[in-house]
C-alpha cells in the first residue's frame, strides 16, 4: 500500500494503520483459522472457523487440506496478512546459552552454534529462535532454537499455494503460544512450573514453562484417536464405535462399561509417558518445583479427562481456555464469537508479534519474493517529484497568466479612474492623450503625479512654517472689503505661486479706487495692480511671513 512506503504499519506494537491478520493451524483432523483486527494498541478477535478434514472420497491428505483451506477463505473478511504455524512434530528444538543479549547479535551466530547439534546439514534447514531469558548481570541469554528441514517448509507452503494462498509468516505452534502466555503475569511471575498439553486426535504436544522461561517442547505421536484404535483392537470392535463412546461419555465410568475400563487403562499408559517426560527434565531441579498442568485441544473437554490426568500425574490439572491467556484489556472478543479450547494455537498464531519482529521460517529460498521496500520508495519518490514539478509548472503558468490579466485590467481601471477625477479632468485629458491606447500606466502615473504636484503648489504653497496660512490671507481680504458699500461681487479667486488673482466687479469707479486703497493699506498684500474697469481681474502679490509692511 502507498501509505506504507514511507510510514511503517506499526511502531513497537502500535498499529498506525488498521490491520487484519488471519492465523491458521493445520491439524491432523481439522484446520482452524482465527481472524483478528488490530488498530492502535487495541485488538479485536473477530471470528474463529474450524473445518474438519474428512477422510475418504478418494482424496489424499494434501487434497483434503487444500479443499478445507478453499472452504475457509470465503468466510474470512478482507485481510492484510496470513500467519500459519508449523507443528512441533517436524521441528528439532535445542536450548542454548550464548554470551549475547540482543536479538540482532544472536541472529548472526545462532546457526553456527546449533549446527553441530543437528542430525542434518544446515544448508537443508531453516533456523530461528526465541529468547527465553536474558541474564543482564552475566551478559548472556538463554534461547530456544527451532530447526526445520526445508522439505517440511516447502510442503507447508505448497498446501496453501494449491488453495491460492501465500502466507506471510510461518511460525512454530508453541513459539506462538509462548509469545502469548509470557505476557501473562500468572505464568511469568510464578516460580512454579506450568505444563501445557495440547491433547489432539493423533498427536499430543507438550511445552514446559518455568519462571516464565520456555524450557522444553515435545511431541508425542499419540492422541485420542490412537487410544480409541488401541481399545477397538482389544475388544474387536469398530474404531468409530469406541470414538463415539469416548466423545459422548469420556472417561467417566458408566455401569462398568468394558469400553470405559479399557480406555482408562490405555490413558493410564498415556499419562505415565507424559509424566516420565516431565520427570526426566525436572529431576535435576532442587527443590523439585510444584507443577500445574493445563490441557487444551480437542481432547481437553472430554468428560472426566482433567480429573483422570490429575490423578495419574499427581498434579492439579485444568482446562486452558482462551480467556485464561487473554488478560490484556486491549484485546476484546467480538460479540457472539465463540473461542473453544481447540482455537488456542490458531489464536496465538494470529496474535503473534508483528511480521518484522517475530519468528518466521520464511527465510532464504522461502522468503517472500517482492520488490524491495527501498526500490518501491525510489520509484514512488521519482513519481512524486515528477508530479510536483508538473504541478508547480502548471500552477506558475496559470498564476503568471492570471497576474498578467489582472495587471492589464488594473492598468485600464487606473487610467479610467484617473480620467474620471473631476479636479484632474483638464490636466489629464491634455496629458494622457494617446497614453490609454498604448496602455502605458507608468507614463500615465507620471503625468498624474505632475498634476498632483501642481495642485499641491497651488493650494499648499503657504502651508510651510515660514509662510502665512492661506486662511490668513482670505481673512484679511474679507476684512478689507466692504461688500455692501463697494457693491463688490466676487466671481472667482485663485492663489498660485504667491499671487492672489481676483475676478470681480464693483458698482462704480469710485468704489474701485476705495478697493485699491484698502488693499494697499494691508500689510499682507504687496502693491496692488491697478485696474481700469469696474469688472476686472486683479493680481495681488502676497507678502510672506516676516515681510509684512
Amino acid at each position: 500500500m502507498i501509505k506504507e512506503l514511507f510510514l511503517p504499519r506499526h511502531i513497537k506494537g502500535y498499529y498506525l494503520f488498521p490491520t487484519r491478520i488471519v492465523g491458521f493451524e493445520i491439524g491432523k483432523t481439522h484446520i482452524s483459522a482465527t481472524q483478528v483486527y488490530k488498530s492502535g494498541h487495541s485488538t479485536k478477535i473477530e471470528k474463529y472457523i474450524e473445518v474438519p478434514l474428512e477422510a475418504g472420497n478418494g482424496t489424499n491428505g494434501h487434497e483434503r487440506i487444500t479443499k478445507c483451506l478453499q472452504e475457509i477463505m470465503p468466510q474470512l473478511d478482507r485481510y492484510d496478512y496470513i500467519h500459519t504455524a508449523l507443528p512441533s512434530s517436524v521441528v528439532i528444538f535445542k536450548e542454548l546459552r550464548l554470551p549475547f543479549v540482543t536479538h540482532e547479535t544472536i541472529k548472526k551466530v545462532v546457526s553456527y552454534e546449533v549446527e553441530p547439534l543437528l542430525p542434518f546439514s544446515l544448508t537443508d534447514a531453516v533456523i530461528d529462535f526465541v529468547i527465553t531469558k536474558v541474564n543482564s548481570d552475566q551478559s548472556n541469554s538463554e534461547i530456544m532454537v527451532a530447526a526445520v528441514q526445508n522439505q517440511y517448509i516447502e510442503q507447508h507452503i505448497q498446501l496453501f499455494a494449491d488453495a491460492g494462498i501465500n502466507p506471510d509468516v510461518i511460525t512454530i505452534d508453541f513459539f506462538a503460544l509462548y509469545e502469548l502466555i509470557k505476557k501473562n503475569p500468572a505464568y511469568t511471575s510464578n516460580s512454579d512450573g506450568t505444563l501445557f498439553v495440547d491433547l489432539g486426535m493423533q498427536t499430543t504436544r507438550i511445552a514446559y514453562v518455568q519462571d516464565g522461561q520456555l524450557k522444553f517442547i515435545r511431541t508425542l505421536n499419540k492422541g485420542i484417536y490412537n487410544a480409541a484404535k488401541e481399545v477397538a483392537q482389544k475388544l474387536n470392535m469398530q474404531q468409530n464405535e469406541i470414538m463415539e463412546q469416548l466423545l459422548r461419555f469420556g472417561l467417566e465410568n458408566n455401569n462398568n462399561s468394558p469400553i470405559t475400563q479399557n480406555l482408562q487403562q490405555t490413558f493410564v499408559t498415556f499419562w505415565r509417558e507424559i509424566q516420565f517426560t516431565l520427570q526426566s527434565f525436572t529431576s535435576q531441579m532442587l527443590p523439585p518445583p510444584s507443577i500445574k498442568i493445563l490441557l487444551f485441544g480437542s481432547g481437553a473437554n472430554l468428560k472426566g479427562m482433567t480429573d483422570f490426568a490429575s490423578a495419574q500425574l499427581q498434579s492439579p490439572c485444568s482446562t486452558l481456555q482462551p480467556s485464561d491467556i487473554l488478560i490484556n484489556q486491549s484485546i476484546t472478543i467480538k460479540a457472539k464469537s465463540i473461542l473453544p479450547s481447540s482455537s488456542i494455537i490458531s489464536l496465538a498464531t494470529a496474535l503473534s508479534a508483528p511480521i518484522d519482529e517475530q519468528v518466521n521460517m520464511r527465510q532464504g529460498t522461502f522468503e517472500l519474493r517482492s520488490d524491495s521496500l527501498l526500490g518501491k520508495q525510489i520509484i514512488f519518490a521519482c513519481a512524486l517529484f515528477l508530479i510536483l514539478v508538473i504541478s508547480l509548472f502548471t500552477f506558475s503558468f496559470l498564476s503568471i497568466r492570471t497576474l498578467r490579466q489582472e495587471a492589464t485590467k488594473s492598468e485600464a481601471e487606473a487610467l479610467d479612474a484617473l480620467q474620471e477625477r473631476a479636479h484632474f479632468e483638464k490636466a489629464l485629458q491634455e496629458g494622457l492623450k494617446g497614453v490609454k491606447d498604448k496602455d502605458k500606466l507608468e507614463e500615465a502615473q507620471h503625468i498624474a503625479e505632475n498634476v498632483v504636484s501642481d495642485q499641491k503648489n497651488m493650494w499648499f504653497a503657504f502651508a510651510g512654517s515660514a509662510r502665512a496660512s492661506v486662511l490668513k490671507y482670505l481673512l484679511e481680504l474679507t476684512n478689507r472689503i466692504d461688500k455692501d458699500a463697494l457693491g463688490f461681487n466676487l466671481e472667482s479667486l485663485t492663489i498660485e505661486k504667491g499671487v492672489m488673482t481676483i475676478k470681480a466687479q464693483v458698482k462704480d469707479h469710485e468704489a474701485l479706487k476705495l478697493l485699491e486703497k484698502s488693499l494697499d493699506e494691508s500689510p499682507l498684500f504687496r502693491p496692488v495692480e491697478k485696474v481700469e474697469k469696474t469688472d476686472f481681474v486683479m493680481h495681488i502679490n502676497l507678502a510672506k511671513n516676516g515681510e509684512e509692511q
